[in-house]
Order: C-alpha cells, then structure tokens, then sequence
C-alpha cells in the first residue's frame, strides 16, 4: 500500500525576528542570510492512514525548492527529527523545538524542483508509537552564508 501525505502544518524560525511567526508563509527559509540571521523549517504530517505498528518498507519526504541564494552552487541541508510539539501559527524562533539529528543530509543545488530525503527510519518510530512532532530542515553549517527557500502548504 502506497500513502501520499501533505503536511498538516509547515513554518520557519528567523534568528533575526525571534518573536515572529511565519506560520502563512508562501516560502520556507533554510539557512544562513548572515552571520546573524538564521532560518529552519519545519513540517508535521498527519500519519493516521498508516495503521499503527505496520512496517514502513519505504518512506521519503520531498521539499520543492522555489528560491536560493547565488551561492554555495550546493547547500548540505540536513532533516531533523523535532523533540516537542509545535504550533504553526504560534512557534517563533525563541520557542521552536529541540531537534535531533539524523545524519540525514542532502546536497541541495540551485535548480528548482523537488529534493527528498530518506525518512523510512523515522516513520517506523511514528508508526510504532513514538511521538510525533515532525520534522525540521536545517542547514548543516548554519555559520556559512547560503540559504534556500522551499514551498510551503500555503504557496
């Protein structure tokens, strides 16, 4: 059986506006803008089409990339597991949630179009009873200019 799922909740977090809320935002930032001005994005799925304990043979999450920096011709964009709950159109950078990682990193280029990432693992441990609070792209050095904007629910 084949499920296809799209977010129930998408947003990013901004280091350089902590208090504001981007959860209506048409584009999710991932990466750095400058040293001081930070971007995360973050996804929740709604996983109740999948019976509980079946076995996920395979799973991917696909990001479609709308904008980009000039460069790095490749940004290392890294999906993280989010540790606590969040609220779309409530989580700000000052209360986003503790990730953890993954060592689940893609090369994300320049060109349009849709980039995914492995989550088999991850969406065993949802299925099997673990919480699920989504996930988070970020980019794997946050203190190296370059950034990516990717489509959000709401674009």
């Amino acid at each position: 059986m084949t499920v296809v799922l799209a977010p129930v909740a998408d947003t990013y977090v901004y280091s350089a506006a902590p208090t504001t809320n981007y959860g209506a935002a048409a584009t999710l930032y991932v990466g750095s803008q400058s040293a001081s001005a930070v971007g995360r994005a973050l996804f929740r799925f709604d996983l109740s089409g999948i019976p509980s304990g079946a076995t996920v043979q395979s799973a991917v999450f696909q990001a479609y990339l709308a904008q980009t920096s000039a460069s790095p011709a490749l940004l290392d964009v890294e999906l993280k597991r989010s540790d606590a709950s969040w609220q779309e159109m409530t989580v700000i950078w000052a209360s986003q949630p503790p990730y953890t990682g993954a060592a689940n990193v893609l090369g994300v280029g320049l060109a349009p179009g849709y980039y995914e990432w492995n989550v088999a693992s991850l969406v065993q441990t949802w299925v099997g009873g673990a919480a699920n609070n989504g996930l988070a792209l970020v980019s794997k050095n946050e203190s190296a200019i370059g950034w990516r904007g990717f489509a959000s629910r709401e674009s």
